[in-house]
């Protein structure tokens, strides 16, 4: 058995318990009552959101890959987008959609690898974005939260992230990373070579964004947009489900939740998703029923998404449209 499949194997069995438990813990009628008390118009406005988020995002990867002399349309991008998207929710991983962008803009980006660093780098904007929103949330609004260590971990993770994000880009460090490759012990490592190549390239993509401070400021401004309309998205659900939970509370309880899903112990946040917002929400006193309603909504609207991605992905054309 190999180490991927070891670990898909895992993924599911931690997905199946927790959801088992939920299922056996929860009253499902009372999660059915949260379901039809929503109003169908503000679950509309929350989902039409999406739509300004996929032109942010659109727009913001067009920019970045621009930079690297990797010119297309925002038309074929929103596709690209989207496709990700199915392959994100029907694929057991959440990164699936991201290396499916990866390769649909290989051709002018220069190499997979190299429009791999630029959704890297688009999706870690919006990443420092949201974490830049819980740390003001949490330093200045909510100290209650300050007692949960789910929520310094999380902002740990991140932090950690935006330093290796910013010494990757550093000459010095590359420096000591190519005298590290360079020692005869280290050569003679099998695939040190490959591995030394893929961090050139990596490097040599990071360090035009450096070279490139406006565009990565404009890039971080669109981020800061595009997540404060993730975050409202999220509180218009609540707000359709009459949950007692103001839209401050959700410029913490969204990046939490986020960074949490992206650790790779759950099949799609099968699981860990409900329990997340089982926690979060019961700081106000949501019912846990109503936390399980709400988590399995916005999951809804994402699978929705993704069937439009796997519509588009079985019709469009091979040939890349002129940007």
């Amino acid at each position: 058995m190999t180490t991927s499949t070891k670990n898909l194997l895992i993924k599911t069995v931690v997905s199946c318990l927790l959801l088992a438990y939920l299922l056996w813990t929860t009253d499902l009628h009372s999660v059915w009552d949260a379901f039809k008390t929503a109003s169908p118009f503000w679950l509309g406005a929350a989902f039409s959101l999406h739509i300004i988020g996929f032109l942010l995002s659109a727009y913001r990867w067009q920019m970045l890959l621009a930079v690297r002399g990797a010119h297309y349309s925002v038309g074929y991008l929103l596709q690209s987008l989207m496709i990700g998207i199915f392959f994100n929710s029907f694929l057991p991983s959440t990164v699936g959609g991201d290396v499916f962008r990866a390769y649909d803009t290989s051709e002018r980006a220069g190499s997979t690898t190299e429009a791999m660093t630029v959704v890297v780098v688009e999706r870690l904007t919006g990443m420092f974005a949201l974490g830049l929103f819980a740390l003001f949330a949490l330093l200045f609004e909510f100290s209650q939260f300050s007692h949960l260590p789910i929520i310094w971990l999380s902002l740990g993770g991140l932090g950690i992230a935006f330093l290796c994000f910013v010494a990757a880009m550093q000459p010095r460090i590359a420096d000591v990373v190519k005298k590290v490759f360079q020692h005869p012990v280290v050569q003679r490592i099998p695939f040190s070579q490959k591995i030394r190549t893929k961090l050139r390239q990596i490097y040599h993509a990071l360090a035009v964004y450096r070279r490139n401070r406006r565009v990565m400021g404009i890039a971080f401004a669109l981020a800061l947009v595009l997540q404060i309309n993730v975050i409202f998205h999220y509180y218009t659900i609540a707000y359709a489900m009459n949950l007692q939970v103001s839209v401050f509370y959700f410029f913490l309880i969204v990046p939490v939740v986020t960074i949490i899903l992206m650790l790779p112990l759950f099949i799609n946040g099968i699981g860990g998703r409900e329990l997340v917002y089982i926690f979060l929400f019961g700081q106000f006193g949501v019912p846990r029923a109503d936390a399980i309603a709400f988590s399995w909504i916005s999951f809804g609207m994402v699978l929705i998404q993704g069937v439009i991605g796997g519509m588009l992905y079985a019709i469009r054309k091979k040939e890349i449209p002129s940007s």
